[in-house]
């Protein structure tokens, strides 16, 4: 979640810094799907279009 939150802020201009105590996308931020991917899209947009946005 912090990651998105960094990356959603400085998408608005908002200046922010994301501090990780050991490695990025390490341990349980690591292994959820509170991250920023590619596929993320592509599962939402095959869902939309199989059942529409509403």
């Amino acid at each position: 979640m912090g990651i998105t939150s960094a990356y959603l802020l400085a998408k608005h201009g908002v200046k922010d810094a994301f501090i990780e105590a050991d490695e990025t996308l390490n341990g349980t931020a690591g292994h959820t799907t509170a991250k920023i991917t590619v596929q993320h899209g592509l599962i939402y947009d095959q869902f939309i279009t199989d059942h529409s946005e509403e």
